[in-house]
């Protein structure tokens, strides 16, 4: 089960230019509502050291039920990669 939840931070953290353009909302605005600057942003983007803390206030800062869709999507492909198989509903499950 835990490497499961790591699993989906690693994908929302490597998918993150995505999940805000699909969001609608311009980069600036995203960062802006997380309390940072341009540079501490990119700098933790480029190196995908955000914290639990910080993904948990983007994710509610850019929350659409179709991101949520788009990132179960991504993890089961990546897990179809790696050869794991997982369910629909076991991927619902680490969101």
């Amino acid at each position: 089960m835990f490497t499961e939840v790591i699993k989906g931070y690693k994908s929302i953290v490597e998918n993150i230019d995505g999940l805000i353009k699909a969001s609608g909302y311009q980069t600036n605005y995203v960062y802006e509502q997380m309390g940072m600057d341009k540079a501490s942003f990119y700098y933790k983007k480029k190196r995908k050291k955000f914290t639990i803390e910080e993904i948990e206030n983007l994710v509610n800062i850019i929350k659409a039920d179709d991101l949520e869709d788009k990132v179960l999507l991504e993890m089961s492909l990546e897990a179809e990669k790696e050869g794991e198989i997982m369910t629909w509903e076991e991927t619902k499950k680490l969101l």
